[in-house]
């Protein structure tokens, strides 16, 4: 894998990130927008509501392919199955809220359990909640004090950070997906479980997937919002929403026209599922260290 620029690394969020996040965004509002309960479902504004729904939903499933492909995670976590991936594209919102207890975990894991936060707080041994269960020589009046100057504290904690995963844990399911933030959402999904790390496993991935994907999204999602909101604003009112939309549409598109000319001119993209796993450049050198290790053993 290349080194990247931090200029380099700011073109690629940007493209591939932040503008396909704001044209996610902009069709949610527009929906939210074109919604009119007062009228009847055959009503233009309606007809126009339900189908800008199935653009956002088509769109979602053909980035979930398109993304996991490019980075062969097909390979390595259906074993290209193709009726496991048809469900896994088909069912997205539900393939992300299954996976949504694993994602979880994983969060668990980056910021620790109540009892490794209150540890990394304690100022001293003495007030590390396992301090509680050790039975000291200094009577159980000692015992007694420990309960309520660690126990009470903890417990606020204990219910801060119950608040605090029951806050985040529906976020996590809009933005950990295509719903909200769109391929960013599908990228930070699957490297936030990833075992090799988020950081590392981010930024291959999507170095690897951004020509496909946001090629793909541009076809999928902004040429078809654009005249969806040529016909709202024809037929229906001319709202900001739908000129939000129409703007950040047409940047995406201007922004996937780099990407088609790469992929045009280049001699196209492989999918060597088999050949190259997906690892970064850091930890397929330390597993490389370790076998060398092994085999001088």
């Amino acid at each position: 894998m290349t080194t990247l620029t931090g200029c380099e690394n700011l073109g690629l969020f940007l493209n591939f990130g932040f503008i396909p996040s704001c044209v996610t965004i902009a069709n949610l509002i527009f929906i939210a927008m074109a919604y009119d309960p007062l009228q009847s479902i055959s009503s233009p504004t309606n007809i126009i509501f339900i189908v800008a729904i199935i653009v956002v939903y088509f769109e979602g499933a053909c980035s979930v392919y398109i993304y996991n492909k490019s980075i062969n995670s097909f390979h390595r976590r259906l074993l290209d199955e193709k009726g496991a991936i048809l469900l896994v594209c088909l069912f997205h919102p539900f393939y992300y809220l299954v996976t949504l207890p694993s994602t979880m975990l994983s969060i668990v894991h980056v910021i620790g359990t109540p009892k490794n936060i209150w540890n990394r707080i304690a100022c001293s041994e003495n007030c590390y909640i396992s301090s509680l269960h050790t039975i000291q020589a200094h009577g159980m009046n000692c015992i007694t004090c420990k309960h309520f100057y660690i126990g009470i504290p903890f417990f606020f904690v204990l219910i801060f950070y119950s608040l605090f995963f029951i806050v985040l844990t529906p976020l996590v399911f809009l933005f950990c997906s295509s719903i909200c933030l769109g391929p960013l959402g599908i990228a930070i999904h699957l490297c936030i479980r990833d075992e090799f790390g988020f950081v590392d496993s981010f930024w291959h991935s999507i170095n690897q997937a951004h020509i496909l994907t946001v090629l793909f999204f541009a076809l999928t999602n902004s040429i078809p919002s654009v005249v969806i909101c040529a016909a709202y604003v024809a037929s229906v009112a001319s709202t900001w929403p739908s000129y939000l939309l129409i703007s950040v549409c047409i940047l995406n598109v201007l922004c996937a026209i780099p990407c088609c000319h790469i992929l045009f001119t280049s001699r196209g993209i492989k999918w060597d599922a088999k050949k190259q796993p997906h690892v970064s450049t850091k930890t397929s050198s330390s597993i490389q260290e370790s076998s060398t290790n092994t085999e001088t053993a």
